[in-house]
């Protein structure tokens, strides 16, 4: 999808579809139902996807030759060491403070809205069709 459309639209999407439905989903899933535990699941997958799925591209494409390997293992390893490895701790603590066991999604809220915008700002077009 990223080689036809382009990596930063497909990014917007998917930080998009992460941003508007990870509240609802969470609350879906704590409904109990099998059907909208599976079905929150496989909107997540798609939305992380859309996401995860171009990043390596994308990043390829943020830095110089000469900075390449340096630039993506710290912009990648160090905000998945600070955030992804915090999360947990984050996310209990929310759930705590605000007694909502689907406060974690406020999180997920918060981070898609970041890589909504790095998204949106990128200088790189990532379509690869001929």
């Amino acid at each position: 999808l990223a080689d036809r459309i382009g990596v930063k639209k497909v990014l917007t999407a998917g930080s998009l579809i992460l941003a508007v439905c990870a509240v609802p989903l969470f609350q879906w899933v704590d409904s109990g139902s099998f059907v909208a535990c599976l079905t929150s699941q496989i909107v997540f997958a798609i939305g992380m996807a859309m996401v995860q799925g171009p990043m390596p591209y994308a990043m390829v494409q943020m830095f110089p030759t000469q900075y390449r390997y340096s630039g993506i293992a710290i912009g990648y390893n160090v905000t998945l060491a600070v955030l992804g490895g915090t999360a947990p701790l984050v996310s209990t603590w929310m759930v705590h403070q605000l007694n909502d066991a689907t406060a974690p999604a406020y999180y997920l809220v918060v981070l898609a809205l970041i890589s909504l915008v790095a998204a949106i700002a990128m200088k790189i077009d990532g379509s690869t069709e001929q």
